[in-house]
């Protein structure tokens, strides 16, 4: 019986059946912050905040000049203070970008480049934790300042660690209350009550805060950080959206 010769592709057929399922096979999932990283590339820092830089700024000077004025005048209860005015910026900074966006209209602008407005709002709230933390440095070295005056020993590193974490606890609440119930009434009820909170609370929390071990809040803050991240990951992948760099 006479055997049949196979002929085995050549390396050109074998690198071309490679390239038709490389060209076909699904993407391989992107990690939260390549995809932050690619937009960022996409519109630059300038165009996350275009039409809003103005907010932003008066955001800033308000929350440090409010901020100044509550710590100067409860320089005694500063642990519990900076725990309270901690999120001002990062309240401001969100809620004059949202009405001056809303109010410039544009929100159509970023639609026109293929970005969703929770893509944007996930991406500006890490960096108005990052604003938030710079503004509580300037609130903890004046308190440090203020202290001394009035015969009051702080440290900077506990106000800054006390303001980090309050912060975060914030975010991550607010967060929350954006992914389950986006209804912008609740978000503001909560805010509204932080504040009522911090003025009732201000003075019972005082002793706790100055008490608490250093590894404590440590631990609070890695783990509302972490918390934080996760749930800006949820809110930037959890509706239907163009893919960045399409």
């Amino acid at each position: 019986m006479k055997q049949q010769k196979i002929e085995l592709p050549t390396l050109d057929e074998k690198q071309r059946s490679i390239d038709i399922i490389m060209e076909f096979a699904p993407e391989k999932p992107q990690s939260y912050f390549r995809e932050v990283g690619k937009l960022l590339e996409k519109i630059s820092v300038h165009g996350l905040f275009f039409g809003v830089i103005d907010a932003v700024f008066l955001a800033i000077t308000a929350a440090i000049i409010i901020s100044l004025a509550i710590m100067a005048i409860s320089i005694e209860r500063m642990h519990s203070v900076m725990f309270f005015i901690s999120p001002l910026t990062y309240i401001l900074l969100y809620s004059l970008t949202m009405w001056k966006e809303r109010l410039s209209g544009t929100l159509e602008l970023h639609r026109t480049l293929r970005i969703t407005p929770r893509h944007i709002t996930a991406v500006r709230m890490l960096f108005f934790g990052a604003f938030s933390l710079a503004v509580n440095g300037i609130i903890s070295a004046f308190a440090i300042f203020a202290s001394r005056h009035s015969e009051i020993t702080v440290s900077f590193f506990r106000l800054l660690e006390i303001s980090f974490c309050s912060l975060l606890v914030f975010a991550v609440i607010l967060l929350f209350i954006m992914l389950k119930f986006p209804n912008n009434k609740l978000q503001i009820a909560f805010i509204a009550m932080w504040c009522i909170v911090g003025i009732v609370a201000i003075i019972q929390v005082e002793n706790l805060l100055q008490s608490l071990p250093a590894f404590t809040l440590t631990g609070i803050a890695v783990l509302f950080a972490t918390i934080f991240i996760i749930e800006s990951k949820i809110y930037f992948k959890g509706v239907k959206h163009y893919a960045i760099g399409q």
